[in-house]
């Protein structure tokens, strides 16, 4: 059984036209994936920016910058870096696009929160969990990653200072929030 030259023409464009369909999918997907990371990054930069948000950034810096410990109320900084870190993760949201809008806050935050006092490590043998804050220190290796390669070796020379300085600033924070 042999096949005339018109059937296998339709076969071929039959397949050409089924790949080029799913490519379409798959990039149509892409774009729609792009743009729910940078719809919730917005959100979450929304809420980064809240009065309380506030608040609580110019509290946590003032324990870090004065090396004393913060009250378990003022962790929310920590908390809201977690759950950027567990979305980031399963990669609901963009690492470039969290790098972007958070990357500075991130290691900044998480370097004195672990320089010269491992506080993380402290509260993970406090509360017999592994687990606290493992997002947040997952986030902060991948910040520090995609600093690196984007900002080359250089970024990282004077990771206490810019963290100081960072942490400086959130004490400037509009003190009436």
């Amino acid at each position: 059984m042999s096949l005339d030259p018109l059937t296998l023409a339709i076969a071929a464009a039959t397949w050409l036209v089924a790949v080029g369909t799913v490519l379409l999918m798959w990039w149509q997907m892409y774009q729609q994936r792009e743009l729910n990371s940078a719809s919730t990054i917005l959100a979450l930069r929304d809420r980064y920016d809240t009065a309380q948000m506030q608040a609580s950034r110019r509290r946590l810096s003032q324990y870090l910058l004065n090396s004393r410990e913060p009250h378990d109320a003022d962790i929310a900084v920590m908390r809201f870096f977690e759950l950027i870190g567990f979305l980031t993760r399963r990669r609901v949201l963009d690492r470039r696009m969290v790098w972007n809008a958070f990357g500075g806050w991130v290691t900044s935050y998480h370097y004195l929160l672990t320089h010269p006092v491992d506080r993380i490590q402290e509260w993970r043998k406090r509360f017999h969990d592994p687990l606290v804050f493992a997002e947040f220190e997952w986030l902060d290796r991948e910040m520090t990653r995609l600093d690196l390669e984007l900002s080359g070796p250089q970024s990282q020379v004077t990771r206490q200072e810019d963290s100081e300085g960072i942490l400086r600033n959130e004490l400037l924070l509009n003190e009436a929030a």
